[in-house]
């Protein structure tokens, strides 16, 4: 685990006060977010402890670079300005520990200790949230600009002191903007120290929050009915795909992108679907940061043991099927295959 502070005498107090606990996990330190950056990249870390007010990169920067780059690696948040009700606001947020300064080096184990167990299950999630990194700018007073990204989508929220000032998101403007984004799911935030726009938005952040949970239970609700209405249809097109390749043809998963649930498939394995996922989002957020070519209608992952995988991508979905290499044929694939598992799965969502 990595304790990140700028209070060197601190770290060391920290350190030598969890030395009875080396049986059970080995303590890293960071003076800044960039020490921290540091050490992730070279170091296995299973649980970062941060600072939020530190010099260099503090941890809010932190806590967004890690968003984009180590989303699920828990975090424990520590601050000396915080108070019972902000630890109890944000612990409702569910996806990371808070903690006050000074320290209760017990208690600390113990989050510490609860966090590193949970890292095992595959129900929790990890990180922070974009609507808890969000309550954590408005109750720490900052004025930024946090652009947010997932996967196609990108937006930007302003707060001046805290306070949430404007939002953008495509055509989206304002209170409107602000409800599609706080929404999005496994996002990448940049955060810059600099707001220069003029007031829109008159609701608080917390109402905006809500209302965008409501409305996207409300989304995901009618997007349930529309996959439970499909599933036959698109079991359907999954035998015609199994027919036109044959033994070529090893498994196949069609997953949400919102959370690379699988829908439907044959010889499926949900945790491959999983992978493609994050593989496929991440791919999709590189080119376009670099303003490279947008991905059109699939790409093509060549693997050892003599497997390929093709994942085809739709706004909502992706399909992904992994081939034997030494019996698919390549033509067939892309020129038939292809193109009728692509008509067929738009024929099935808007059927």
């Amino acid at each position: 685990m990595l304790i990140v502070d700028d209070e060197k005498p601190f770290l060391l107090s920290v350190t030598d006060g969890l030395a009875a606990y080396a049986k059970d996990f080995t303590v890293l330190t960071a003076i800044n977010g960039k020490e921290a950056v540091k050490a992730l990249s070279t170091t296995e870390v299973n649980l970062v402890v941060t600072d939020l007010r530190m010099p260099k990169m503090d941890g809010f920067e932190l806590l967004a670079y890690m968003s984009g780059n180590y989303p699920d690696i828990p975090v424990i948040v520590m601050t000396a300005y915080g108070t019972p009700e902000i630890e109890e606001r944000l612990q409702k947020m569910g996806t990371f520990h808070y903690l006050e300064k000074p320290l209760d080096l017990n208690v600390l184990a113990d989050k510490i200790t609860d966090s590193l167990a949970a890292g095992a299950s595959q129900d929790r999630i990890h990180g922070i949230s974009l609507a808890a990194f969000l309550q954590l700018v408005e109750m720490e007073g900052k004025t930024c600009t946090l652009t947010i990204k997932s996967q196609s989508k990108e937006g930007r929220l302003y707060f001046v002191k805290g306070m949430l000032m404007q939002a953008e998101a495509g055509t989206f403007q304002g209170e409107e903007a602000a409800l599609d984004i706080v929404a999005w799911d496994n996002v990448v935030i940049e955060i810059q120290y600099v707001c220069t726009v003029k007031k829109s938005i008159e609701l608080p952040l917390a109402e905006i929050l809500m209302e965008g949970f409501r409305l996207k239970d409300e989304k995901g609700s009618a997007g349930r009915k529309e996959e439970k209405m499909n599933v036959k249809q698109l079991n359907e097109i999954i035998k015609e795909v199994k027919e036109d390749l044959g033994d070529a043809l090893l498994s196949t998963d069609i997953w949400t992108a919102a959370d690379g649930q699988t829908i439907a498939g044959y010889n499926s394995n949900p945790k491959v679907a999983a992978l493609m996922n994050r593989v496929g989002q991440q791919f999709v957020e590189a080119i376009s940061g670099a303003k490279f070519h947008a991905l059109d209608k699939y790409y093509i992952l060549d693997l050892n043991d003599k497997k390929m995988m093709i994942c085809l991508t739709f706004p909502d979905y992706w399909w992904g099927m992994l081939l034997d290499v030494d019996k698919v044929q390549l033509g067939l694939l892309l020129n038939v295959v292809v193109p009728k598992a692509m008509e067929g799965f738009n024929s099935a969502l808007e059927g």
